[in-house]
């Protein structure tokens, strides 16, 4: 699931050939993608929550190691060697599919407040709440 733009080009090339054209069009794209969308959905029936992003799944073991972390711990995790994107981009997926939520804290008087995340997981209080978080 990890190199899903990679796979997706391969299968757009594979339908150019079946259809003996000379270059990829939209056409092919979009089976392509409407194939890999049908893989993803079957790799979620079936493994469920998995994850499959290395970055996801070292986020979700450092936060079951202790409660919650902001920005900079997550960062440590990586042993610093990790881009911004790649973190918020498996933050983002990781809040999307309310797997952690974030908490703004105000840390002083000035600055900004800190991201702190953590799990989210259901228990008896917040079981009869919505199932998406507050973000």
């Amino acid at each position: 699931m990890n190199r899903a733009e990679t796979n997706t080009i391969r299968l757009a090339l594979l339908y150019a050939l079946l259809d003996s054209s000379s270059e990829i069009t939209i056409t092919h794209l979009k089976s392509a993608l409407a194939f890999w969308d049908y893989c993803e959905q079957s790799t979620h029936f079936i493994f469920g929550e998995v994850e499959f992003d290395s970055t996801e799944r070292r986020i979700i073991e450092a936060l079951r190691e202790v409660d919650e972390m902001d920005t900079r711990a997550l960062y440590d995790v990586f042993s610093r060697n990790i881009t911004k994107r790649r973190l918020e981009n498996a933050l983002s997926s990781l809040i999307a599919s309310s797997r952690i939520v974030v908490e703004k804290r105000k840390t002083g008087i000035r600055g900004r407040p800190k991201n702190i995340f953590s799990l989210y997981e259901k228990n008896e209080l917040n079981e009869n709440k919505s199932d998406v978080p507050n973000e």
